[in-house]
């Protein structure tokens, strides 16, 4: 019941009162932007949140098919050869090429010897 002046203006405004709860139990209301999925609804607000949970829970083989499901070819191999080379970059480029660090002089010496 809202309380009203003598003139009949109300004296605390009227709140809106949710109408049914996300797949996070959080309130939607009649204006809220919603998504519905196998799941239940999910509120645009949680929608990064949704995100990140779903991808933390796939397997690596999961994550890739999905990539490329929902990626160009070109746009999914420009991902994965940027994943490498920051691999590479990351990790050591002659590890990942199992090469074995010599001084030129040893090399030159090797050669010398044919």
């Amino acid at each position: 019941m809202t309380i009203r002046d003598s003139l009949g203006v109300p004296q605390e405004p009227d709140y809106e009162k949710p109408i049914l709860k996300d797949y996070y139990g959080d309130d939607i209301y009649t204006n809220s932007t919603v998504y519905i999925n196998s799941y239940g609804i999910l509120l645009e607000e949680n929608l990064e949140r949704y995100s990140k949970e779903y991808v933390e829970e796939l397997t690596a083989g999961e994550a890739n098919k999905d990539l490329q499901e929902v990626m160009r070819p070109s746009e999914y191999s420009e991902i994965i050869k940027e994943a490498l080379l920051t691999w590479i970059i990351n990790n050591g480029y002659a590890d990942y090429f199992d090469l074995q660090p010599k001084r030129g002089e040893d090399i030159f010496e090797s050669r010398r010897n044919y």
